[in-house]
């Protein structure tokens, strides 16, 4: 997949509804490439009652033939000092060099929000596991990310970082 790439700015068609079954209320956002014809829809649901967002991404080359596609699917949650990245990796890229996570070789735990002073990507590597998330300390609370290791390659954390200009973001 390629992200930033020139489909970032382009209109999205979207559809709301609510499940007339169980109550639950969904939103379908989506969009065609048109230089490559590939399909993609983020469908998005909230249960009646329940306190989690499900989403569902689809991703559909309608070719006979293998292409790159262009889309990039990102999780925003809220930037706290209690913010812990919950990621089974061992490995990560940051700034283009290989560190070792969570705790890097200057006792540096990179796993919390707090500690990630600049603006920069925590990309995992070599991860076998099909998730990956963050958990708030103080509220108890959290998100995951569930997807095939197999299919969806890595995992990335970004952040404008803690310092005074990271801040202002």
């Amino acid at each position: 997949p390629m992200g930033h790439t020139y489909t970032t700015v382009s209109p999205v068609s979207w559809e709301m509804g609510q499940d007339d079954d169980d109550g639950s209320v969904w939103l379908a956002v989506g969009n065609v490439c048109r230089v490559s014809r590939m399909e993609w829809c983020v469908e998005l649901s909230l249960e009646a009652g329940a306190r989690r967002l499900h989403e569902r991404v689809s991703l559909h080359n309608p070719m006979d033939y293998k292409q790159r596609f262009w889309f990039w699917n990102n999780s925003a949650v809220p930037a706290t000092n209690d913010l812990h990245l919950v990621y089974p990796a061992r490995k990560v890229m940051i700034g283009g060099r290989i560190y070792d996570y969570p705790v890097n070789s200057e006792g540096l735990d990179q796993s919390w929000y707090r500690n990630r002073h600049a603006a920069g990507d925590i990309f995992t590597l070599d991860v076998t596991e099909d998730f990956f998330g963050c958990h708030y300390t103080d509220s108890d609370f959290g998100m995951v990310n569930v997807a095939s290791h197999e299919q969806v390659y890595g995992r990335k954390f970004f952040t404008w970082g803690t310092c005074d200009e990271g801040m202002m973001w």
